[in-house]
């Protein structure tokens, strides 16, 4: 029994030291780059981690001719901190465009955006956003549970659209692992998917 305990703490040891060693490695710059893939539209691409260092306050969108849209693009955003939280709310408060769309928001962003009211503008849409799905794939040595994970793209107007006053989800229904085995949603639904009712395009997808 003491040994199986002994064994239990050696392994989740070695779970937090990789876990810390896969985030040293991970994107730790942060990164800004801009696109203007159509006419009237400015894209802003971020990645890596938005904390203290990221400098987000400074970061200036630069205005095209005949400019009507927004796009921000935070697929490449790796964590977010409590600083980088307050910095990124100010900043998006600050910007001027008229029509503001975000696209693949991963789960740490919006995570953020259903705890912090105004964590991006009011008037803004978010486009689409990753949802976190997970199997259990079984024991190793009958202590530790490995899990095989996936992040899908949720996209409007197929998955989430606003329709006679409220919004409606349209879920997958054939998400499988790699062995072929259903994957269940790793989040609460009513709880991660709650900032649509403020984010949900409404008419301008």
């Amino acid at each position: 029994m003491i040994l199986n305990i002994r064994l239990l703490l050696l392994m989740l040891l070695k779970r937090i030291v990789v876990s810390a060693d896969k985030s040293c490695m991970s994107t730790s710059i942060f990164h800004v780059r801009y696109e203007s893939p159509n006419p009237g539209q400015n894209l802003v691409l971020l990645s890596g981690p938005i904390n203290e260092k990221a400098d987000i306050l400074n970061v200036r969108v630069p205005s095209l001719p005949n400019e009507t849209s927004l796009c921000i693009d935070t697929g490449g955003v790796s964590h977010i901190t409590s600083s980088g939280t307050r910095d990124f709310a100010r900043w998006s408060r600050g910007l001027k465009e008229k029509k503001i769309t975000f696209t693949r928001c991963p789960k740490v962003f919006i995570d953020q955006l259903n705890m912090m009211p105004g964590f991006i503008p009011l008037h803004s849409a978010v486009l689409s956003f990753y949802v976190p799905f997970r199997t259990e794939e079984g024991l190793v040595g009958g202590l530790e549970e490995e899990f095989d994970e996936k992040h899908v793209l949720y996209t409007s107007p197929a998955n989430f659209r606003f329709e006679n006053g409220k919004v409606v989800l349209h879920h997958f229904e054939d998400i499988v692992d790699k062995n072929g085995k259903p994957m269940e949603m790793d989040v609460v639904p009513g709880k991660y998917f709650r900032f649509l009712d403020f984010y949900c395009p409404k008419g301008k997808a």
